[in-house]
């Protein structure tokens, strides 16, 4: 790839980095898994570039974190457990961990991270991100119906946990 391309791909590509990174953080629920899903989503974008560069590269980026990430949360489904990781104490929706009350932050990233997978993206799109329900029916390749329905009972599912936990 010419260095025009590559200057092409960063100057539209990377003002949306800290974003990627903050919606995989919020996926994952841990700092290095949502580094090296940015990383898998900029180097999947900069292979796409030359051969199809998108009109949008916000909602363009999003859709192939997602797809990542979701095709990585099949696998781990698919994989035996086996032992458990310290947890980070990030929130998705605080990554610096410094919210006002850290213990109801904690909460609300652990309770996101219950969600199922449709919903726990669709909500964090929603509410974390500030994104339209049509822009998230882009990005997650789904009927704009049916968005609607994953953030109503994602949020649903979020007040429970948050109202049973006190």
């Amino acid at each position: 790839m010419d260095a025009g391309w590559r200057r092409r791909f960063e100057d539209l590509t990377l003002p949306y980095l800290p974003e990627v990174y903050r919606v995989a953080l919020g996926l994952t629920g841990r700092p290095a898994d949502a580094e090296d899903l940015a990383q898998e989503t900029y180097l999947r974008a900069f292979q796409a570039f030359r051969r199809s560069p998108p009109d949008r590269p916000r909602p363009w980026l999003l859709t192939i974190l997602y797809r990542l990430w979701i095709d990585a949360h099949r696998k781990e489904q698919r994989r035996p457990t086996g032992e458990s990781f310290e947890e980070d104490r990030h929130s998705p929706l605080d990554p610096q961990g410094t919210a006002p009350d850290a213990r109801q932050a904690d909460r609300i990233r652990r309770a996101l991270q219950e969600l199922p997978s449709q919903q726990r993206a669709a909500v964090l799109l929603c509410d974390g991100e500030g994104y339209s329900y049509a822009e998230i029916a882009t990005i997650l390749d789904a009927p704009i119906g049916t968005i609607r329905t994953w953030i109503h009972r994602g949020r649903a599912l979020l007040r429970q946990a948050l109202t049973s936990a006190r």
